[in-house]
Order: structure tokens, then C-alpha cells, then sequence
């Protein structure tokens, strides 16, 4: 039997450059080109404001002492985990809403 027709050295590769300008577009935002005026990664681009709102609103919520504030203004029947949690998940929208349009909106 003859192995030298089964490399794989020698099998066809298609050489040809697959990036069309689209993706040479968005690697050359996230990945900072200086060559691009817009990029991702530049530090002006990035707010904090959202990311330290959303931080504390997480502390907040996680804390057990907010559970137990929820759970002694529910009623006895519905006193449940599942709707601790949807009271605390609609909280955090709301406030974090409230929050980014009012007050860290860009006009303000």
C-alpha cells in the first residue's frame, strides 16, 4: 500500500483572504486602529456611571436584610422565594431605570 498519496501536505488549500470590509471594519474598532477615528476601546467611550449604578444596585438587592423587608410586607400566603425575587427583580429595574434617564441621562 502506497502512503505517500495520503498526506496531508498535499491535499488543495484554498489561500485566498476570506475578511470582506465589513469585518476589517469592526476589528479595526475593537481592536483600537489608530487609522479608525472610532473605536471601542477608548476610555472616552466608556461610561462608568452604568456599570458602578449597576454594581450597587446588585449589593443592594443581594443583602439579606432587603429580603427580610419584602418578606414581612408580603401577605402569609404569598410569602415565597419566587415572589421575593419578582418584587426584587422588578425593584431593580425600575430604580435602574429611574436612575439612567433622570439623572445619568447625557443631557443632564
Amino acid at each position: 500500500m502506497n502512503n505517500t498519496q495520503d498526506l496531508i501536505s498535499s491535499l488543495p488549500v484554498d489561500e485566498t483572504e476570506n475578511v470582506n470590509e465589513n469585518q476589517k471594519i469592526m476589528l479595526s474598532n475593537i481592536l483600537g486602529d489608530n487609522n479608525v477615528g472610532n473605536s471601542f476601546l477608548n476610555s472616552e467611550n466608556i461610561d462608568y456611571r452604568e456599570y458602578i449604578l449597576i454594581s450597587i444596585l446588585l449589593i443592594l438587592f443581594s443583602l439579606q436584610s432587603v429580603d427580610n423587608i419584602i418578606l414581612s410586607i408580603l401577605p402569609e400566603k404569598v410569602r415565597t422565594m419566587y415572589f421575593v425575587s419578582a418584587i426584587k427583580i422588578t425593584l431593580f429595574l425600575i430604580i435602574y431605570t429611574v436612575v439612567m434617564k433622570v439623572y445619568l441621562s447625557p443631557n443632564s
